[in-house]
């Protein structure tokens, strides 16, 4: 008997097969609202459907941890320089030497 999948990300629709995504979420980093499920993400033809498959996507195994969808917009506008309301008692930065691009 197979274990029904729980939604991990309530509320995100895979914009490559218009399903919800239940598995790992792939969000592009260039669009504001722009998903892939795993599936979509793994099919070079529909990947290459959005801008020619040349944006970047962040891998996400759950929107639920660590806050949710804010924290998750929160990273992303913090990757873009872009200024954000915090809620966290510490300050957060990204460790430089982790972050690679290759």
């Amino acid at each position: 008997m197979r274990t029904p999948q729980v939604n991990l990300h309530p509320g995100v629709t895979c914009d490559g097969c218009n399903t919800p995504i239940v598995s790992i979420r792939y969000k592009c980093l260039q669009c504001p609202n722009f998903d892939f499920c795993g599936h979509c993400e793994e099919n070079q033809y529909i990947r290459e459907r959005h801008y020619g498959g040349r944006h970047f996507f962040a891998k996400i195994r759950s929107s639920q941890a660590a806050g949710g969808n804010q924290h998750i917009n929160n990273i992303l506008k913090l990757a873009a320089g872009t200024p954000f309301t915090s809620t966290a008692t510490q300050p957060f930065s990204f460790p430089r030497e982790e972050i690679r691009f290759d």
